[in-house]
């Protein structure tokens, strides 16, 4: 279902909303069958107020910091536009007009955090309350490049579906009403997506690639061998951070960030590392070779390079495979770019005889 998101917000959330608020919601309602037509934002109470009608005539997300704003009459207008009483809840306010099924909920922004506190199962029933979701999600490709490939895909029986994005990690909702659940026509709609982004597919329910690494890790029951010369430290932490019983799982995780640790971790040659780039391939091909012999894990992982030519070598006891990047981004993007890039490489090997890949 469509709706339109309607924000009365003050100067000092305006940055908050659009970083961190905005995408958030648009998410969740996606997620649970609500797609944002538009999204309008009112600075003053007045021409809020104005358009208000124009905006009941469909369905209607409105914010409000109503610490700051007298929403009385709005919602007074609300109730004898849809002759309804609205129904209070934890984070606001609903009405539904029985008539046309159009809804209109407020939600109070005086707490930014409300995103997280909305309850799923209470949008399914405003917005959705005969549909199923299915979730499918993928790394690697660009959100455009996601709904370019759906709307290509033959969709005969007009199964909704909504894509969410951070940065190349996508989210495709698929809404199918009650009568298609669990049909031959919408699991061969789903194979038809499989079948077009199956590269990029990690997951189909809403873990996280570290999620879905530590899951195969505990499956296929692998150990992992890792190092990172290009993080700084960051790719570390993140894995301690979302990786449950971490040191079962990586066998050693080394940091490089002098030039002897190459020698004294590593134990690569002295000399032949004084007749190669410390960045080349050559080298980060060793450093993966060394990771396997030298240590326990049976996949050996190096996340090497500069940062706007970084490579990610991926290797067991059959072979070792090189994949070098290019980028014209800031540090910090980049840096991220491969630490999800290097959880997405992880999970496809682990994952290289099922049926998404």
């Amino acid at each position: 279902m469509k709706a339109n998101l309607l924000v009365l917000k003050t100067q000092e959330i305006q940055e908050e909303f659009y970083t961190s608020i905005e995408p958030k919601l648009t998410k969740k309602l996606a997620q649970n069958g609500v797609e944002i037509s538009k999204t309008i934002i009112f600075k003053q109470f007045e021409d809020f107020n104005k358009n208000l009608f124009a905006y009941l005539e469909s369905c209607s997300i409105i914010l409000i910091d109503l610490s700051i704003f007298n929403a009385e009459n709005i919602f007074t207008q609300i109730e004898q536009f849809y002759a309804s009483k609205s129904i209070d809840f934890e984070l606001g306010k609903y009405w539904c007009d029985e008539r046309t099924d159009r809804h209109c909920i407020v939600f109070n922004i005086d707490d930014v955090g409300f995103v997280d506190k909305i309850d799923n199962l209470f949008l399914k029933k405003q917005f959705a309350p005969t549909k199923f979701l299915t979730l499918i999600k993928t790394y690697g490709i660009d959100e455009s490049e996601v709904k370019k490939a759906l709307n290509i895909i033959p969709n005969l029986y007009n199964f909704e579906w909504f894509v969410t994005s951070e940065f190349l990690d996508c989210e495709i909702s698929i809404l199918a009403e009650s009568d298609f659940f669990r049909t031959q026509q919408l699991q061969d709609y789903i194979r038809d997506i499989y079948m077009t982004l199956g590269d990029y597919v990690y997951s189909d329910n809403d873990d996280s690639l570290f999620d879905k690494l530590s899951e195969l890790l505990s499956v296929r029951n692998v150990r992992l061998s890792i190092c990172d010369s290009l993080t700084n430290g960051l790719f570390k932490n993140l894995m301690k951070q979302n990786l449950p019983n971490y040191n079962e799982k990586i066998s050693v995780f080394y940091n490089i960030t002098e030039a002897q640790e190459y020698i004294d971790l590593l134990k690569l040659n002295p000399h032949f590392l004084a007749n190669n780039d410390i960045n080349s391939a050559e080298v980060i091909y060793e450093m993966t070779g060394s990771l396997l012999n030298n240590s326990a894990g049976d996949i050996a992982l190096v996340l090497a390079g500069t940062v706007n030519k970084p490579f990610i070598a991926l290797g067991d006891k059959e072979a070792i495979h090189l994949y070098k990047f290019n980028f014209n981004h800031t540090h910090s993007l980049i840096t991220n770019i491969m630490i999800k890039t290097s959880v997405f490489k992880l999970i496809k090997k682990l994952k290289k005889n099922d049926r998404l890949f």
